[in-house]
């Protein structure tokens, strides 16, 4: 086992290896919450927003378009978690995947998403501890990572993380603050997400700054398409869940 790293890395991180056993999930449950309505009926923003980042999604369909400044095929599942024991706070996990490789992260992330003003939220990204194990199928559960809690966690630096503003076609931009350490390589220290949070997709624009702040690589437009209900089942007929 190892611990979870922090916010997605592309093509040149190396794949995290996890050794550990298979968690019990219920595979329709799973299902469904990955492909709710993300504009379902809620006077709730942050639930809003926060909806918006559950779910399946793949870069395939940019790559095939030759609209990615990537080919490098991932996937991207994110969950809501700590529902009952943070009631009232809004926390997620985020995972990247090769493409249909589910058993290890390229890097994964847990964020909260708290209130500014009516009309913006803001992401903070958090590290877990050196020393803290977690499951590599943890993500899978039914209720991911309850056995872990915010003190578990770290900050990425002071202000690392994104502003959240609506826009006027009711979509979500997020708009880098400060950068967020996460010493990827010898080279890479940082990143800076900026993205647009849609119904049907997640556009990201990513950032990896040295030591000294210098971008030294950036991907622009690696845009994330939401799998729905029937193309996430007949995905997981061949990718069977752990049970």
């Amino acid at each position: 086992m190892s611990k979870l790293l922090s916010i997605p890395s592309l093509v040149f991180i190396a794949i995290i290896s996890f050794f550990a056993s298979c968690s019990t999930t219920n595979s329709s449950i799973y299902i469904d919450e990955l492909t709710q309505n993300p504009n379902k009926n809620t006077n709730n923003r942050l639930e809003h927003i926060t909806n918006l980042w559950v779910g399946h999604f793949s870069n395939k369909m940019s790559i095939e378009k030759g609209y990615a400044d990537t080919n490098v095929e991932q996937e991207i599942i994110g969950r809501r978690i700590w529902k009952k024991n943070r009631f009232g706070e809004y926390w997620i996990y985020s995972g990247w995947f090769q493409a249909g490789a589910y058993e290890s992260a390229l890097s994964s992330s847990i964020a909260q998403i708290t209130k500014v003003s009516p009309d913006t939220a803001f992401i903070a990204f958090y590290r877990i501890k050196d020393g803290v194990e977690v499951d590599a199928y943890e993500w899978q559960k039914d209720e991911p990572f309850d056995n872990l809690k915010p003190s578990d966690l770290e900050n990425c630096g002071e202000g690392c993380g994104s502003y959240l503003v609506r826009e006027k076609d009711g979509s979500y931009r997020a708009i880098a603050k400060n950068p967020c350490y996460s010493p990827i390589s010898a080279e890479l220290k940082y990143y800076k997400i900026d993205a647009k949070l849609k119904k049907t997709s997640i556009v990201f624009n990513t950032k990896f700054l040295d030591e000294q702040l210098n971008v030294l690589v950036h991907y622009k437009d690696n845009t994330f398409f939401r799998f729905n209900k029937s193309e996430l089942e007949k995905k997981y007929e061949n990718f069977a869940l752990a049970n």
